[in-house]
């Protein structure tokens, strides 16, 4: 995949709307920010800047934390790991 180009009109990016919507079908910050070559934090802003709520981020619980230490010192992968808490995996996995 080909990396969006960032356009700036009048020091504004002229981007905003195709970023929010892509935000609101599902992408995910990290995601939009590898694709705009922008930081995760800069695309939050856009998206903060442009009114839309953030969605919170994921959190392990001190039991899922537990667990997953206990798997990863059993010499389980942390992709296996990851992939059981829900994690979405390495980009394009």
């Amino acid at each position: 995949m080909t990396p969006h180009q960032l356009h700036r009109v009048d020091g504004e990016l002229s981007d905003r709307t195709e970023i929010v919507a892509a935000n609101e079908a599902g992408s995910s910050a990290e995601k939009l920010g590898n694709e705009w070559q922008l930081a995760k934090d800069s695309i939050r802003y856009v998206l903060r800047d442009s009114g839309t709520t953030i969605r919170p981020q994921r959190r392990l619980t001190s039991d899922g934390i537990d667990h997953a230490a206990t798997s990863y010192r059993n010499r389980e992968s942390l992709h296996r790991i990851g992939k059981r808490l829900g994690g979405r995996g390495p980009p394009g996995s």
